[in-house]
């Protein structure tokens, strides 16, 4: 009967110390390792930038802990103290452009003050069991067994509590940054189209070059009708422009043109790339079909007009944009037609 006893306590304490051990394994897979600060970059430097990288991190004596490579970028995982964040914040702004900045902190402190409190209840706990164990008679009988077993399981909750205090000590200060250093041929503004649909108006003046008598006059002005279908941004217009201060006696002259436009605008590397609330710089071209009126003629005009413009304000509701273009119609008159026009245009989300 002794020896039953003494089998079923033996037993029973390898079932339980390892269930004990796969609960503590499960509870530490969802544990985080550190604070978690991820960079994405895109650089029209990509190999150089790529250079600078691992450059700094060997200077810096760092551990790359995870690092993979595809043709057009660059994965770099390393660990640093929380003292070394604001040197490669700055470091990787001039990589290139930082398209996005992510950081997962965790706040370890409560989790460290629980396990800490926790530890010392165990401690006192098995100092109670081995009192006990002391008083009992006979080492062979089963309630020894059953007291010696619990001081077990308690030692191994203390060594799942003091190796889970390490841990958090181990991570208190420390960050795993991530990099990702993409080559910017690959960024989502060159090869992802993203639609948008954004009708609105566009007020324009345009003045005539070399205005000439029986051609052109001086100056021009109406109102476009501007959608606006892509982010980057890619554009209709259609609009009819009028002559300002017109010769009533000049018969031949053009007085109206008619303008079907199509348009595309691209954002500066350097300066947001068209992702800022307020004064986002563009260049960009326009290219279309005007219909020249006067009173005794009608003459269809192909054109295209060079552009630059800055997006005084825009959020993903409404944009408001200003821009200048020089016109220039593929025609005999392209002397006496060409000339700036000055636009102002509104747009909203449909």
């Amino acid at each position: 009967m002794k020896k039953l006893f003494i089998l079923l306590g033996i037993l029973s304490l390898s079932v339980s110390q390892a269930q004990k051990y796969n609960t503590y394994n499960n509870d530490n897979a969802d544990f985080p390792s550190a604070n978690v600060l991820k960079y994405s970059i895109y650089s029209i430097e990509y190999k150089i930038g790529k250079t600078k990288i691992e450059e700094y991190i060997k200077v810096k004596g760092y551990t790359v802990i995870n690092q993979h490579e595809t043709k057009d970028s660059h994965h770099y995982e390393f660990s640093v103290n929380d003292k070394e964040i604001t040197p490669i914040d700055s470091f990787c702004a001039t990589l290139g452009y930082v398209s996005s900045k992510n950081l997962n902190s965790y706040n370890n402190e409560s989790k460290l003050s629980e396990t800490r409190l926790e530890l010392e209840r165990l401690e006192n706990k098995k100092i109670e069991y081995e009192k006990m164990l002391i008083k009992i008679d006979s080492v062979k009988s089963e309630k020894y067994y059953q007291h010696w077993e619990k001081i077990r399981d308690i030692e191994t909750e203390i060594y799942n509590a003091r190796k889970k205090i390490n841990k958090l000590e181990s991570v208190k200060n420390m960050y795993t940054v991530s990099i990702d250093m993409n080559d910017d041929q690959s960024s989502p503004s060159s090869s992802k189209i993203n639609y948008v649909h954004m009708p609105g108006a566009e007020y324009v003046y345009q003045f005539t070059e070399t205005p000439k008598q029986g051609v052109s006059y001086a100056a021009y002005s109406g109102v476009y009708l501007k959608y606006l279908f892509t982010k980057g941004k890619s554009y209709f217009s259609l609009g009819d422009l009028k002559a300002i201060d017109p010769v009533k006696t000049d018969s031949t002259a053009i007085d109206e043109i008619f303008t079907f436009t199509f348009g595309q605008d691209w954002y500066s590397r350097h300066l947001g790339r068209g992702n800022n609330k307020f004064c986002n710089l563009y260049i960009g071209y326009q290219a279309g079909y005007s219909i020249a009126y006067s009173n005794r003629a009608t003459k269809g005009i192909p054109f295209a007009s060079p552009s630059t413009g800055i997006e005084l304000f825009k959020n993903k509701y409404l944009l408001f944009d200003t821009n200048v273009n020089y016109y220039l119609p593929i025609s005999s008159d392209n002397r006496n037609l060409r000339g700036w026009r000055l636009g102002a245009s509104l747009n909203f989300t449909f």
